[in-house]
């Protein structure tokens, strides 16, 4: 008789489910440290839109939680899936890092045996055990004309300089069966942005 663990049958569900993955999340909140993840009615809502949407355009509020969200979405994918290349597209390069900071957190935060190899550099997290990897970077002019990846997540794209390139050159990334994420609060001072467009 084959004896299955309790710790084999979590990680075999949370390979196979977002939702449930996120009950093992601990995010960090200023003063308090790690606090375990809340799944508020409207997050698992979006839970579910991102597994299934290839573009998702989230005009957000602040502190509702999304951030955190999709770094546990993007960190999910990148373990238990394998060939991931997933882009953190911010306005600048320091917005880029937190954004990746975040999906560090969640990962170290995780039980043992539901954390795959990571390598950790500042601007890049890598998975060998599947090849997937993810990488923040800052918008550019340049930003995405040269690499071939599955998931951009945009945030603040209401912001970002230049935003409507990027779509432009990352736009193929849905079209091949891809996903695009962006998010923002929205910017007064643009009412006729593309992002708000695409919202």
């Amino acid at each position: 008789m084959t004896t299955i663990t309790v710790e084999a049958l979590e990680r075999r569900v949370v390979e196979e489910s977002f939702v449930d993955f996120l009950d093992f999340c601990y995010v960090e909140e200023p003063g308090k440290g790690a606090v375990r993840y809340e799944k508020w009615p409207h997050l698992l809502a979006l839970a579910g839109l991102l597994l299934v949407w290839r573009l998702l355009a989230w005009l957000k509020a602040r502190q509702i939680g999304a951030t955190w969200l999709v770094a546990a979405y993007v960190l999910w994918k990148a373990m238990y899936h394998p060939s991931e290349v997933i882009l953190l597209l911010s306005k600048r390069e320091t917005d880029a890092k937190v954004f990746l900071k975040k999906c560090v957190f969640i990962y170290q935060n995780l039980p043992a045996h539901l954390r795959v190899q990571m390598e950790d550099t500042t601007q890049e997290l890598r998975f060998p055990q599947g090849n997937s990897r993810i990488l923040a970077m800052p918008s550019s002019p340049e930003t995405g004309r040269s690499e071939t990846v599955t998931v951009v997540v945009v945030d603040e794209a209401d912001f970002q300089p230049y935003f409507d390139v990027n779509y432009a050159a990352l736009k193929p990334t849905i079209d091949a069966g891809g996903q695009m994420i962006l998010l923002s609060t929205s910017n007064p001072y643009s009412q006729d942005s593309k992002f708000k467009e695409l919202y």
